[in-house]
């Protein structure tokens, strides 16, 4: 397979193998006897040497997190634990939203049920659905709205409860109202149409402005 020069043999190799392959090895040196031979090795340390320790590393994201990150804010929320355990799966990125019911072969829509115009994600059901927007505008400092609707999760989720005072137009027990409105849009998102947990949004939107 490799020509006298030691480049492939493309004249060969055309009539061998399909385009999808070829341009796979136009990517890749050719053997060589100069070459020492290939051997795995393990990407997640420096010296390439598998390690139980850097297993449970890689497994476990919270590692990478700050001390204040999001799994510590979680499992200390003050809140339900019923919220507790919501926000934890929406950390974990495991709600049932519409795009996670496809890829679990619940559903062949994964739209959201709202409007029908966007993929239902995680991010789109707390942050870019009109109507969860609509109500985030009332409770956020219109000069943190940018930031706010664009942290990533793992920094948007702990940064609420831990620095009440950052992102909400009203602070005292934001971290309650916080949990409390998130798991009133994941829970209706799913159990229920949304047009019947408006009333529920826009009341405690409210409860959060008059307190």
């Amino acid at each position: 397979m490799v020509d006298d020069n030691g480049n492939w043999n493309w004249a060969k190799l055309v009539t061998l193998l399909p385009h999808s392959i070829l341009l796979h090895l136009s990517a890749a040196k050719p053997p060589s006897p100069g070459f020492t031979r290939d051997i795995p090795s393990w990407a997640q340390s420096h010296d390439r040497a598998f390690t139980i320790r850097s297993a449970y590393e890689l497994l476990d994201e919270s590692n990478t997190l700050a001390p204040n990150g999001v799994w510590k804010v979680v499992s200390g929320f003050r809140g339900l634990q019923r919220i507790k355990s919501f926000l934890w799966l929406l950390a974990k990125d495991k709600l049932l939203t519409n795009v996670e019911r496809v890829r679990c072969y619940i559903t062949v829509n994964g739209r959201c049920d709202a409007y029908g115009a966007s993929m239902e994600s995680t991010h789109h059901l707390f942050r870019e659905c009109q109507i969860v927007v609509a109500v985030w505008k009332g409770l956020i400092k219109p000069n943190k709205w940018v930031e706010f609707m664009s942290l990533k999760m793992l920094e948007w989720i702990p940064l609420n409860p831990v620095s009440p005072t950052y992102f909400a137009i009203v602070s005292d027990d934001w971290d309650l109202r916080f949990g409390a409105f998130r798991t009133v849009v994941g829970g209706y998102g799913r159990i229920c149409e949304w047009r019947s947990s408006l009333n529920e949004i826009h009341i405690l939107a409210n409860s959060a402005r008059l307190a």
